[in-house]
């Protein structure tokens, strides 16, 4: 058997866990809007880079006990299905996930701008 025989059944389709190259700069996209929102609502660059690490991290704890946290919040499960272009049936998390990461801290932060004191 041939090393291209061998290949045939999985031509076209990738292996389970990898990501997609075409899904890569989505992410990157995603992930920057998200670093964005939380240093717009915290308004302090070492709070926003700690909780950036911290609040995923907080979350996919919380994600191991409870599955709807996981599917929903948790960021490693949401954009790891973004990343691995795996996005039949997911669409709705994956949404959840960047309206609770990205756009909800964003509005939020740029409310305190707008009503911030400038002296």
């Amino acid at each position: 058997m041939t090393v291209n025989a061998a290949r045939a059944p999985f031509r076209g389709r990738r292996a389970h866990g990898r990501a997609d190259s075409r899904s890569v700069p989505w992410v990157l996209a995603i992930a920057t809007a998200g670093g964005v929102a939380l240093g717009a609502l915290l308004q302090s660059p070492a709070t926003a880079i700690a909780a950036s690490f911290a609040l995923p991290a907080a979350f996919a704890g919380l994600g191991t006990a409870s599955t709807p946290v996981s599917d929903w919040i948790d960021m490693s499960t949401t954009w790891n299905w973004v990343l691995e272009n795996d996005w039949a049936g997911h669409v709705p998390q994956i949404s959840f996930s960047v309206l609770f990461w990205v756009a909800v801290p964003l509005a939020a932060g740029v409310v305190r701008t707008i009503r911030r004191d400038v002296t």
